[in-house]
């Protein structure tokens, strides 16, 4: 399995940045390659309970001067449109494709083109609601 870059936002807050290659949305752990400039690298177990989203990304740097915009989703995208809610508040909007088929959690495919998000795994016991647009 290829190497993916990630970011794991946990329930509590903490982030975890890094490389994973053993991610599976059935498994209930996998593991982090995280990384910091200047120093050795070391593997994170990560517990999916745990977390919000596992967030795959283009950088792991991002741009923080960009703000992500809640755009309405065109017609033509593939997958239902929704909007996510999680239970600390925060709202992703985004495309999904099989929202209630897997165990964990579901893809979000975000709305906005110039997110650093490629998709996100969203761990279904995080979220307050989810609800379809038109």
């Amino acid at each position: 399995m290829a190497t993916q870059q990630v970011v794991a936002r946990y329930r509590s807050g903490r982030t975890v940045r890094g490389s994973t290659s053993d991610f599976k949305p059935l498994r209930e752990t996998f593991t982090i390659e995280e990384s910091h400039p200047g120093a050795s690298s070391r593997l994170v177990e990560v517990r999916l309970e745990e977390l919000k989203a596992v967030f795959f990304v283009h950088s792991l740097e991002g741009d923080r001067n960009y703000s992500e915009r809640k755009l309405q989703l065109p017609k033509d995208k593939i997958g239902k449109r929704m909007v996510v809610t999680f239970r600390d508040g925060e709202a992703l909007r985004g495309t999904s494709i099989g929202a209630g088929l897997l165990g964990n959690g579901f893809y979000l495919f975000p709305a906005d083109p110039r997110s650093n998000n490629k998709r996100i795994f969203v761990i279904r016991s995080a979220v307050r609601a989810v609800r379809e647009e038109e």
